[in-house]
């Protein structure tokens, strides 16, 4: 996996364009408009050879974060779903304070997952993760994973924190990016940390 920083996308521009409003304008320009970051991370995804491209998330990418989250607990914690969605005022909460540090993923033109983290008690705490399935085991969570460590990084942040089911195998993910289980949470979950 090769990061791609903003001196190294000179020249490469046709390669990250976006689509906004009627006209396609660069990456760059975007974000420069939006004043936030741009993370891109490319590498061959098997033999189809697509790019991963990362960016930061618009509005219109919270209707997609919605579907993954009611994806998610619809998923893994059915039982939960009335309470997730009795809450959803508190989630949007979360996702819009945190907005600046809410990552969209990108296959060619799809939409892959995102990923969305938040300062906790001094710790940099991955709040959500999510790949769309179609995209699922082609590296975009590694992709988004890395992406959130580098950017709690250059935000000061030394270490990281996320919380998994114990029978979600995206834990697999986080343990083979460096992360060590650090004791169980609330309603059993696994804490795993890392330094930044």
């Amino acid at each position: 996996m090769r990061h791609m920083w903003p001196s190294e996308r000179i020249g490469t521009r046709s390669a990250f364009y976006e689509q906004s409003g009627d006209h396609s304008i660069g990456v760059r320009e975007l974000c420069e408009r939006l004043s936030a970051p741009y993370h891109a991370v490319s590498f061959n995804q098997g033999a189809n050879g697509m790019a991963i491209r990362l960016r930061q998330a618009c509005v219109t990418d919270i209707p997609a974060v919605y579907r993954g989250e009611e994806s998610y607990i619809r998923c893994w914690e059915p039982e939960h779903e009335i309470t997730w969605r009795l809450q959803l005022e508190r989630h949007l909460t979360r996702w819009v304070e945190n907005f600046e540090r809410l990552t969209i993923a990108l296959m060619g033109d799809h939409f892959a997952g995102y990923s969305l983290w938040a300062p906790d008690q001094g710790l940099a705490e991955l709040s959500t993760i999510h790949v769309v399935a179609d995209h699922r085991r082609s590296g975009v969570g590694m992709a988004l994973l890395e992406a959130y460590a580098l950017d709690a990084a250059a935000q000061g942040f030394t270490q990281l924190r996320l919380s998994v089911r114990p029978d979600n195998p995206a834990k697999l993910m986080y343990q083979k990016a460096g992360f060590l289980c650090t004791g169980t949470g609330a309603h059993g979950y696994l804490t795993y940390e890392r330094h930044a």
